[in-house]
């Protein structure tokens, strides 16, 4: 079996077409304004948003789902409108397509979130996230990786899509590629100027608290956030602006190196530093540690702790600098199952490894896999042409996004080739993830 492009010669997402194999991850490219490019999103993903939602509904780690939506209606709905005008309207745009309620598509995109109020499930979906400086790497280039674990079967990855945003000028941003779930807006990610975000689960005692905010903005959204900034520098400022009631690590690393790594608890900010860095799901910070009479970490489980462990063993032992290959096959390690990096379902796990993603920020070019690193299909995946982004940006302007981003000429586009344009998106969203029956609900943890 094999991927899409190679490190060397990476393929564009405009240029990648879902072929319907099963080792590959569907791309899509939105473009436009938010309403515009969330309409795209939920027209070209309507089923597999359809069933992520419906799978969510019954997750082993949420409260039963009208439980989640009030959760969302009260707190993190108020929070986007607020602080994330793009976001929210995207979701609206979304809403409209999909057929998905957009109170809905909010507890989707502040899932983590809500999962860290009711009281703590161990084994919950958690990642790894590593920083090889540099100074770590074989060939003197940065590089960011990440993999992320689920509970349930394999299938579930049917859900995860490679999306590209194209900002409209207006907007002034750069355009961004992120790894997601169908319905999300947030995930991990790189912009056209190189810089990276990756985000981690993390629980604290000062979860859920609250604050005289009317509305928190959801930290399950916060890669997406720190991308749209461009600027290394800022992100360690943004949290003030955007309160929260849950805690989140963010590592954001620019093509030069320079990276900034944050324990972020709702009134709290922690960072730490290392010429390599592994981060789990449990607060890690040297500063965090002497402040625990103010916050404490919530993580009650040794999985985290033991990938954490084992990922530095293995770095140790590669003191020469560390090629792409080595950096893979670290995240395919199985010693100490089942708490190892690399996780599949049996007799005595519940995870399986959902993605691995690898970034190379000096060439801007992002490599991921559905599944186990150990037996995945390596996709690689680039911005096309970069400085060339501003012009296309220029060029959407007064256009209108069609199905996979595609510009048609004006509101007079001719009924037949929309028409047409919508039977292939039913067709390839059917194909590659058909309706699934609703699952048997879950018990509310906070009952």
């Amino acid at each position: 079996m094999e991927g899409c492009g190679t490190v060397d010669n990476p393929v564009s997402v405009e240029a990648y077409v879902y072929d319907g194999k099963p080792e590959h991850i569907i791309g899509v490219v939105l473009t436009g304004p938010p309403e515009e490019r969330g309409r795209t999103y939920g027209r070209w993903l309507r089923h597999q948003i359809q069933a992520n939602v419906d799978w969510h509904k019954g997750h082993p780690h949420l409260p039963l789902w009208d439980t989640c939506v009030k959760i969302a209606e009260a707190h993190y709905l108020p929070g986007l409108r607020e602080y994330w005008t793009g976001g929210w309207r995207e979701l609206q745009g979304m809403s409209e397509t999909s057929g998905v309620p957009v109170a809905h598509l909010v507890v989707l995109n502040a899932r983590d979130d809500i999962a860290a109020l009711v009281p703590f499930k161990e084994r919950a979906s958690e990642s790894t996230s590593v920083f090889f400086s540099d100074r770590a790497t074989a060939n003197n280039t940065p590089i960011v990786a990440q993999s992320w674990t689920s509970v349930g079967p394999p299938r579930d990855t049917e859900f995860l899509v490679c999306i590209k945003i194209k900002y409209p000028i207006a907007e002034n941003k750069a355009d961004i590629i992120m790894v997601t779930e169908a319905g999300r807006i947030s995930g991990c990610g790189m912009n056209a100027k190189g810089m990276v975000a990756t985000g981690n689960r993390l629980f604290s005692t000062d979860d859920g608290r609250g604050t005289s905010a009317e509305g928190f903005f959801p930290r399950t959204c916060f890669e997406r956030f720190v991308l749209e900034y461009n600027d290394i520098d800022t992100v360690p400022y943004i949290p003030d602006d955007t309160p929260a009631n849950t805690s989140r690590h963010i590592l954001a690393v620019d093509k030069t190196g320079r990276y900034t790594s944050l324990e972020l608890g709702p009134e709290h900010i922690f960072s730490h530093r290392g010429e390599f860095l592994v981060h789990g799901n449990h607060f890690q910070s040297f500063h965090a540690f002497c402040h625990r009479r103010e916050l404490q970490d919530r993580y009650r489980g040794k999985w985290s702790q033991t990938r954490v462990s084992r990922f530095n063993e293995l770095i140790k032992r590669n003191e020469g600098g560390v090629s792409r290959q080595q950096i893979m096959d670290m995240f395919s390690d199985h010693k100490g199952r089942p708490e190892s990096i690399c996780q599949h379902v049996g007799s005595a796990v519940d995870c399986s490894t959902m993605a691995f993603v690898m970034f190379d920020v000096k060439r801007r070019v992002i490599s991921l896999c559905k599944g186990p690193p150990c037996s995945g299909v390596m996709s690689h995946f680039t911005f096309d042409g970069g400085e060339a982004a501003a012009a296309d940006n220029k060029r959407l302007e007064g256009t209108k996004a069609g199905p996979m981003g595609s510009k048609s000429d004006s509101v007079g586009t001719k009924e037949e080739t929309n028409a047409n344009n919508e039977a292939r998106v039913e067709a390839v969203s059917k194909a590659a993830c058909p309706p699934s029956p609703r699952p048997t609900p879950a018990r509310d943890p906070t009952a």
